[in-house]
């Protein structure tokens, strides 16, 4: 994609409970990304994020 990437600060709460991110335009709750992580886990995968410039 051609977005402006992700903070490393940022990083380690994109999967928190009721976290989003301070530049976020759009109205949430913060639990999708907390949600998906569940899920994945609860199946045995592993979810996380690289974000490059």
């Amino acid at each position: 994609d051609s977005g402006p990437g992700i903070a490393p600060a940022d990083i380690e709460h994109l999967f928190d409970d009721f976290w989003q991110a301070r530049r976020n335009d759009h109205r949430g709750v913060g639990l999708g990304l907390a949600i998906a992580k569940g899920v994945v886990e609860a199946h045995g995968g592993m979810i996380w994020c690289d974000s490059a410039p």
